[in-house]
C-alpha cells in the first residue's frame, strides 16, 4: 500500500497529460489511506468504454465534493451525468470537448441547477456543416436557463484542430443577444 508521505499533503491541482491514463492515476490516488481531495483536475479521459471510466467515477465518489474545476478531453453526455456530475456537486468550472454541435447542446442540457456554474469552456471538434454549424438561437436560449444564471464566462471553440480562428466574433454576439447582454461570451 502507498505511503501517505509519497504524495504532497496539500495537493489541490492535478494535470494528467498522458491521454487515457487518468483511470490508472486516479486508481493510484485512491490507494492512499487519505484520498487527496482535489480542487482542480485536468485529464484526457478514455473513449466511450464505460469500464475505463469506472475508476474516474469511483475516485469522484470518494473525493468529488471538493472538486471545483474539471477540464476533460472528449466527453459524452451520459458519461458526464453518470460519472461526474452526481459525484462532484460543487463543480463550478467545466471545460470539455464534444464531437459535434448536437452533442454540445446535449451536454449543456445535462448540466443541472444544483451546480453553480461560473465558467464553461467547450471545444467542438466535428466538421462544420454549412456556414453555421451551431444552432446559435438554441444555444443562446439554453444559456439563459436557470442553471446558467450564475455563469460568468462561456468560451466556445469550433474545430480548433483546423485553426478556424475565434468563434465568439462580433457576428456571433449578434446571434446570441441574451448571452452577449450578460457579458459572458469570451
Amino acid at each position: 500500500m502507498a505511503s501517505s508521505s509519497s504524495i504532497p499533503s496539500r495537493l489541490e491541482h492535478l494535470v494528467l497529460s498522458n491521454p487515457g491514463s487518468a483511470h490508472m492515476h486516479l486508481s493510484w490516488l485512491r490507494a492512499f489511506p487519505l484520498i487527496p481531495i482535489l480542487k482542480s483536475l485536468e485529464f484526457a479521459p478514455p473513449r466511450r468504454n464505460d469500464d475505463a471510466w469506472a475508476p474516474v467515477g469511483v475516485y469522484l465518489q470518494h473525493a468529488g465534493e471538493g472538486l471545483r474545476s474539471l477540464k476533460v478531453g472528449l466527453i459524452y453526455p451520459q458519461t458526464l451525468k453518470e460519472q461526474i456530475l452526481q459525484y462532484a456537486p460543487n463543480l463550478e468550472n467545466l471545460a470539455f470537448r464534444v464531437e459535434n454541435p448536437a452533442e454540445l447542446l446535449e451536454v449543456l442540457q445535462s448540466l443541472n441547477e444544483s451546480h453553480v456554474w461560473i465558467a464553461i469552456e467547450v471545444r467542438v471538434d466535428g466538421p462544420p456543416v454549412g456556414d453555421d454549424p451551431i444552432p446559435w438561437n438554441t444555444l443562446d436560449t439554453l444559456l439563459a436557463e436557470p442553471q446558467f444564471l450564475t455563469l460568468k464566462r462561456f468560451v466556445l471553440d469550433l474545430d480548433s484542430q483546423h485553426s478556424r480562428g475565434p468563434t465568439i466574433t462580433p457576428h456571433t454576439r449578434l446571434l446570441m443577444p441574451l448571452a452577449n447582454a450578460r457579458g459572458i461570451l469570451s
